[in-house]
């Protein structure tokens, strides 16, 4: 549901837009759930900026959302 939004509300704005998928659950779950909906908005040109949220240490999110842009290649 949230990619869909964001799929959206990209067809009708044109300013930044920062994507986030908030507390997606632990540092496991939520690694997947993060690699897997913004990988697919970023792979499609989707987003200017982005934030993993866990439910674990911090710099886990970093780690994770740098690991995202590596893996797409951006």
């Amino acid at each position: 549901m949230t990619v869909f939004a964001y799929k959206q509300l990209a067809t009708q704005i044109d300013n930044p837009l920062h994507l986030v998928l908030a507390e997606a659950g632990s540092f496991r779950s939520g690694s997947v759930k993060s690699s897997v909906g913004l990988g697919l908005l970023l792979a499609e040109g989707i987003g200017d900026t982005i934030r993993v949220s866990l439910a674990s240490d911090p710099v886990d999110e970093i780690k994770v959302g740098f690991d995202i842009l590596k893996i797409i290649g951006i």
